[in-house]
């Protein structure tokens, strides 16, 4: 109660996570407009910060780094990589910091970079990682992450993105609106991104968008 009267709506969620209410039969005609109104709630207290800083030393982005256990996870998000700790550690912390109402899980695929660095994210509590043991390319290297998810859903996330809050509750309200939708994509927020060219990816799901095929930095 003293959540919803400091009107803490991140905590609100995080607190309902994995309760079963939304699954309760009786609940069934509030449970889709209530989680509507609570994503509002989140997105309207949302504070848009600067990326995380990824191209310093990484020990700022590992410490302190833990996912929560997640046994029976609805979304798998998998972040494909090959080398580049800094990047992929704070997508890996962006996610964890956007505090998701949602059961997740984070697979973490090394596509045999060699890079000695990347392997110290095998450490990090709660999160999954695997190294390939050769070289399979981005494409079939994403396939073989596919099999290895547990969650109903699927998101690819790229290493050089960072996400806000409500990015993978709008992701699967679009699934929820639409059950004959296939993929969900979200529209990067190009402030985050220096230049055209390369760098940050800020996603943020409320523009989650139907697509009959998408390209970009988050999909599911």
């Amino acid at each position: 109660m003293g959540r919803l009267l400091r009107g803490d709506w991140h905590s609100v969620a995080a607190s309902l996570r994995g309760t079963g209410l939304g699954a309760s039969p009786w609940l069934a005609p509030v449970a889709r407009p209530a989680k509507k109104w609570l994503i509002g709630r989140m997105q309207r207290q949302q504070v848009i910060q600067p990326p995380i800083a990824a191209g310093t030393a990484p020990e700022p982005l590992l410490e302190g780094l833990e996912l929560p256990a997640c046994e029976s996870p609805r979304v798998t998000v998998v972040i494909p990589a090959y080398g580049n700790l800094g990047y992929t550690a704070a997508a890996v912390r962006s996610i964890v910091e956007s505090r998701p109402a949602v059961a997740y899980e984070v697979l973490v695929v090394e596509d045999a970079s060699g890079d000695p660095q990347i392997g110290r994210l095998g450490k990090v509590p709660g999160l999954r990682y695997h190294e390939h043991p050769e070289n399979l390319g981005f494409l079939r290297s994403c396939n073989a992450a596919a099999d290895m998810a547990r969650g109903e859903f699927v998101c690819f996330l790229n290493n050089d993105t960072q996400v806000l809050p409500g990015w993978l509750e709008g992701l699967l309200d679009v699934f929820e609106r639409h059950p004959d939708a296939g993929m969900a994509g979200s529209q990067p927020g190009l402030s985050g991104r220096p230049d055209a060219g390369g760098g940050w990816h800020r996603v943020a799901g409320r523009f989650g968008m139907e697509l009959r095929s998408a390209a970009g930095s988050c999909r599911a």
